[in-house]
């Protein structure tokens, strides 16, 4: 049986679209409901599920933190996770460098590099508050700063 692509789903597929990044399922919610603000955490929940299943999505699985989400044609499997704002981006690494520290005899099926730390502009907001501020920095839980597209 089909699924119905919905407006809803239409919304969220665009969002991973112009993302250059992974998506927290928060980040999502806040993009889509900057398009239609009606739509609700459960739908996110279940369109995130959804496309997944179908392989569309993958899922990004960060040590300690909750999952976030990326287009499944995305081949990159490195990671940096900003411990400010706590949004994570893809890296590049090339495989070479990994052939020092696996042992003699040993092949390597599958990998996932996660490096942390804090992302250029957490730096730049700790490094240069504006005149007459302090410098701030996100907590968890927060919500980050708003989606960073390839047309911004």
């Amino acid at each position: 049986m089909p699924v119905r692509n919905t407006t809803q789903r239409r919304i969220i597929r665009e969002i991973f679209k112009r993302a250059t990044r992974p998506l927290s399922t928060q980040e999502v919610l806040a993009e889509a409901q900057r398009v239609r603000s009606s739509l609700g955490i459960a739908t996110v929940y279940r369109t995130l599920k959804l496309l997944t299943q179908e392989n569309w999505l993958r899922i990004v699985r960060l040590p300690g933190v909750s999952p976030r989400y990326e287009l499944a044609t995305t081949r990159n499997q490195h990671h940096f996770f900003c411990k400010d704002c706590q949004r994570a981006f893809r890296t590049v690494c090339r495989a070479d460098l990994l052939t020092d520290v696996v042992p003699s005899g040993f092949v390597v099926e599958d990998h996932n590099i996660v490096l942390y730390g804090r992302c250029d502009e957490c730096c730049q907001s700790a490094a240069h508050p504006r005149p007459g501020e302090q410098a701030t920095y996100s907590t968890p839980g927060t919500s980050p700063s708003p989606i960073r597209t390839a047309a911004q």
